[in-house]
């Protein structure tokens, strides 16, 4: 790398965001030993989030954009991102962060991935959690770092929130959104496709054990961290729904060479025969045993 400071693009999705969304600018604002910078674009808000987002890009107009493109004009945080990772594919950047409205990141967030993205020879980053309830309560939320061949088919690495990617990487996903944009409208998450497409694309992933981010909870989250009842329960929910297979039908549609795998033509066809076949196998999708075995239950008995 040419420059000493590495020079880090923050992408950050806001939707009815004015009660955190000032704190979360603030805290990527003050990361320490990386030049970070924000674009930033707002999908319609009706609350006060442009007035602060303004007020913010006019105070600070070296270090914040907000950007106003549509080529994804569907509503929703996956489309939203993705005009932001297209906006953001010209950039001077050396890496990218996807970033929620309503987190804290710690002040060293950004180049612990960094470094871990340099020291390891790896293309993107992922890390665990620490889940905040109104700064009142907090709870360590690790993400497994001992990943299994085909993790990415029925969940995404971490909470987009954590992702930290090379600049290569966002110039070739970039290119990937814009060539399949036809097939992207209903596409729910932005986090789980960039992993599935990574993945598929043979692509180097770090998982960091740690945690640098206090992850907000109780707001509007899709799904929400992976922690305590009411989040299996939501959980659960969704699955009997089939939300979580009719996502990964719309991936396996993006890559035919993932359909006409064994794992990806059985989800595809998800007959009783191939539904035993995934439960058996549930440990090649998780690598805790007891998570497991709670996918191979969903697989056998809900609509996943």
């Amino acid at each position: 790398m040419s420059r000493t400071t590495p020079k880090v693009l923050v992408l950050l999705a806001t939707f009815n965001g004015g009660k955190f969304v000032a704190d979360q600018i603030a805290s990527v604002l003050a990361q320490r030993d990386v030049d970070a910078s924000i674009f930033v674009r707002d999908d319609g808000s009706v609350d006060e989030t442009k007035k602060i987002l303004e007020d913010l890009e006019s105070k600070f107009p070296d270090k914040i954009v907000i950007i106003r493109n549509s080529e994804f004009s569907a509503p929703g945080a996956a489309k939203n991102f993705f005009n932001l990772i297209i906006a953001g594919s010209d950039a001077d950047c050396d890496f990218v962060a996807f970033c929620d409205q309503d987190d804290v990141w710690l002040p060293n967030k950004l180049i612990e991935a960094v470094l871990a993205l340099q020291q390891n020879g790896a293309d993107c980053y992922s890390s665990s959690s620490t889940l905040m309830w109104d700064y009142k309560k907090f709870r360590f939320n690790k993400k497994e770092t001992r990943r299994v061949e085909f993790d990415y088919f029925f969940e995404s690495a971490s909470h987009g929130c954590t992702f930290v990617f090379s600049r290569n990487v966002l110039g070739q996903f970039a290119k990937f959104l814009t060539s399949n944009a036809y097939a992207l409208k209903d596409i729910k998450f932005h986090d789980w496709l960039l992993y599935f497409w990574a993945k598929s694309s043979h692509l180097k992933w770090f998982y960091d054990e740690r945690s640098f981010i206090l992850y907000r909870q109780g707001v509007n989250n899709v799904i929400g961290a992976n922690s305590g009842f009411g989040a299996l329960i939501k959980r659960v929910k969704l699955l009997n729904k089939g939300f979580i297979r009719l996502e990964l039908l719309r991936y396996l549609e993006l890559f035919p060479e993932q359909r006409g795998s064994e794992i990806g033509a059985r989800v595809f066809r998800w007959n009783r025969i191939d539904r035993i076949f995934l439960a058996i196998n549930a440990l090649k999708f998780r690598s805790r045993r007891t998570h497991a075995i709670g996918l191979a239950l969903c697989i056998l008995t809900i609509g996943m």
